[in-house]
């Protein structure tokens, strides 16, 4: 499975260090989470494939399916054909598809 997540011993601990940082930095903000998960997930997976996500808009519901060139191509941010709403459902690149791989609805 190519998209599987292996979290090392090493990985952890750097995770538990900026954790860390953080909460003696005053405590956490939203920004500095956000921040810190995101250099984390440079870090560590730098050129991971998009991760096939079924998307769904957090603001009005409608169903998120990439299309054309963001179908294939890594992205961390999805924009809400409906209400135009922009979000970043993972910390990792992920592509909406209609179904996840190894299944579909074969009606």
């Amino acid at each position: 499975m190519k998209n599987k997540l292996v979290v090392t011993e090493e990985m952890s601990a750097a995770f538990g260090r900026e954790v860390k940082r953080l909460m003696t930095a005053g405590g956490p903000t939203l920004e500095s989470s956000m921040a810190s998960l995101q250099w984390f997930a440079d870090t560590y997976f730098p050129s991971a494939e998009p991760i096939p996500i079924i998307l769904w808009c957090p603001s009005c519901n409608a169903r998120h399916i990439d299309e054309g060139e963001f179908a294939t191509r890594s992205h961390h941010s999805h924009a809400c054909q409906t209400c135009g709403l922009v979000w970043r459902p993972a910390i990792v690149p992920t592509v909406g598809v209609q179904f996840l791989p190894g299944f579909k609805d074969e009606k």
